[in-house]
């Protein structure tokens, strides 16, 4: 299991009180934490420019007016992937200041003086601060790419050299301090997740230039195999293998014919699944895509068509684990017959798997990555995406061709689905998108960045301020869950 070093943080403490000052400095100090002070406006800015991994600050700066001032100045989007505590002295505020600022993260009553509740505070601050610095897990997540489509006029070669110089300028903070054009944070991501669509028709020549275009991405932006992790999507198999086999049509026909019974389609399922001539047919298509996954990821399949991979950021342990949607894909429009199906043999075959390789440790973390949503499934197929539910901290899948939040704010689930829209479709007349993603596992805390591009002969990238204007008016949402 490969770790992702986590980096020294820089944290910046603002108070115009000496006291609480020298106070947090003191405590903190034995951390290994780079502490920069300020007790003046003249000096947050200055240490604001540092870029620091976390803001703790006075609400009652100097005058209540200047504490409002310098929390409005954290929402401008370079500063808004900060975390940021509050100290306060009163203990209303606890919940009041969330509420009124949504980029505070955490609330410190700092009680009197003198007063004999340093311990509480002590406690309290350090908790804070240990929820808060919980490693971030981040990762860009492109998918619908279509490489090989490019005779079709979706004139790729300019929106692939636009994705690649959004990339690289995200990696250069010089750049994203002074463009505007940028999402105003860098882009330091441990991973690469594709959900689905690398290519258009699942041919050798294509996997070839995918290859080629990653290393592009690796190069510019420190990723590599290591961290990269795919999912087929219905373009990225050989639909031309399997759209005559007569194995093969007559497991998706009888599929389709059980829509209205669960049980027996179930049980149908479940023979396909462990019919030979079945498991055959799936592997022959879906060969230059294995074969591609074993250049471009570490993601170990074997004989398997899905996977579970884990790898360590800090003290996170993230399980990355790769569904197969694309089994019965072959011919267009089986999404909108709902002829697609992940199956419980997969999932029984992904539990046993987990439950095998030990007890899951508590600071784990589950992505799971698929490229249908659930509405391109069967109707009967309705556990499967009930399993990822429930078992998964961070879902994410492609498809949709569109930037969709409406399952990301969706109340009462205890995990995040995170839709990726297109990278290649349409054409320069469509804007394309992708997303950049920051995830605090301990304090549950979601910010994803939303990208598209501008429409015409010469598209670059910007911050997709349109799609959700509400959510995102700064084309970027955080959320936090329970």
């Amino acid at each position: 299991m490969n770790e992702v070093q986590p980096v020294k943080h820089r944290l910046l403490v603002v108070d115009d009180r000496e006291y609480w000052l020298e106070l947090t400095k003191k405590i903190l100090a034995g951390s290994e934490y780079i502490i920069d002070l300020a007790s003046n406006i003249s000096d947050f800015y200055l240490h604001l420019g540092k870029y620091p991994d976390l803001i703790i600050l006075n609400h009652e700066f100097h005058t209540l007016d200047e504490g409002r001032t310098l929390l409005q100045a954290l929402r401008v989007p370079q500063y808004s992937n900060i975390p940021v505590i509050v100290f306060t002295g009163f203990a209303a505020n606890a919940t009041n200041i969330p509420r009124v600022y949504p980029h505070v993260t955490d609330v410190v009553i700092k009680g009197k003086e003198e007063s004999g509740q340093e311990s509480e505070f002590t406690k309290a601050l350090l908790e804070a601060v240990d929820r808060q610095l919980s490693p971030r897990i981040s990762w860009l997540h492109l998918s619908d790419l279509h490489i090989g489509s490019e005779d079709s006029n979706h004139d790729w070669q300019y929106l692939s050299e636009a994705l690649l110089q959004d990339l690289a300028e995200h990696s250069n903070i010089q750049k994203v301090r002074e463009n505007p054009r940028l999402a105003g944070v860098p882009f330091r991501p441990n991973f690469l997740f594709i959900t689905g669509d690398v290519v258009w028709k699942g041919k050798k020549t294509e996997y070839a230039k995918a290859e080629s275009f990653l290393k592009k991405i690796w190069d510019a932006t420190g990723l590599s195999p290591e961290n990269t992790f795919f999912v087929p999507g219905n373009h990225d198999i050989s639909r031309t293998t399997c759209e005559k086999d007569k194995v093969f049509l007559a497991a998706y026909n009888e599929s389709i014919a059980l829509k209205d019974d669960t049980p027996k389609w179930d049980r149908n399922t479940r023979q396909w699944w462990i019919d030979a001539r079945f498991q055959k047919i799936l592997h022959k298509k879906h060969r230059e895509y294995l074969n591609f996954i074993k250049q471009c990821s570490s993601a170990a399949l074997g004989e398997k068509l899905f996977y579970i991979e884990k790898k360590q950021v800090g003290t996170v342990t993230v399980e990355v684990i790769g569904i197969n949607s694309a089994l019965m894909c072959h011919k267009d429009g089986e999404d909108l017959e709902r002829g697609l199906w992940i199956g419980m043999p997969q999932i029984e075959d992904l539990h046993n798997h987990m439950n095998n390789n030990g007890t899951t440790q508590p600071n784990t973390c589950r992505i799971f990555l698929v490229h249908h949503p659930r509405e391109a499934l069967h109707y009967c197929d309705e556990a499967t995406w009930s399993f990822m539910q429930k078992n998964g901290s961070i879902l994410l899948h492609g498809h949709l061709h569109k930037a969709d939040i409406s399952a990301v704010l969706r109340p009462g689930h205890k995990h995040i689905c995170v839709p990726g829209g297109s990278v290649h479709q349409g054409g320069k007349w469509v804007s394309q998108r992708y997303n950049y993603v920051e995830y605090n596992h301990q304090a549950k805390i979601l910010r994803a960045y939303f990208r598209k591009t501008t429409q015409g002969d010469s598209p670059q990238y910007i911050r997709d301020n349109e799609s959700f204007p509400d959510e995102a008016p700064e084309g970027h949402i955080t959320i936090q869950y329970v």
